[in-house]
């Protein structure tokens, strides 16, 4: 069951986010975007979390975190972005696992790939 919590803004920050429950392991994601004007372009700021945990249900050790970074910039419709997005795991930096249910992520350095290609 995908919970959203709802928006809220602060000093020009927008944070978002939601909680992704089943019965193998929790989700939790949070973003935040701020975009400053420049006349008539607009430079965009944007930070991510994402947390994954395993309940009871899980047969698999999963504890995974997800950090994401994005800088862009927007004039007359068009928008040029850069990002970067890093999972560690639970112990010392190690490389965690994230699952991701919705065939894909919503981290910004993600390519949504289809699972058949029949």
């Amino acid at each position: 069951m995908k919970t959203p919590l709802s928006g809220v803004s602060l000093v020009g920050v927008n944070f978002d986010g939601w909680m992704y429950h089943n019965n193998r392991f929790d989700t939790y994601y949070l973003q935040s975007d701020h975009i400053v004007p420049l006349y008539e372009h607009k430079i965009l700021f944007a930070l991510q979390y994402l947390k994954q945990n395993e309940n009871n249900g899980a047969k698999q050790k999963i504890d995974g975190s997800l950090f994401g970074t994005r800088l862009g910039y927007r004039y007359d419709g068009f928008e040029l972005s850069v990002a970067f997005s890093k999972t560690y795991g639970a112990k010392n930096g190690a490389v965690g696992d994230i699952l991701l249910p919705w065939e894909g992520a919503p981290a910004f350095t993600n390519s949504f790939v289809l699972r058949n290609f029949n």
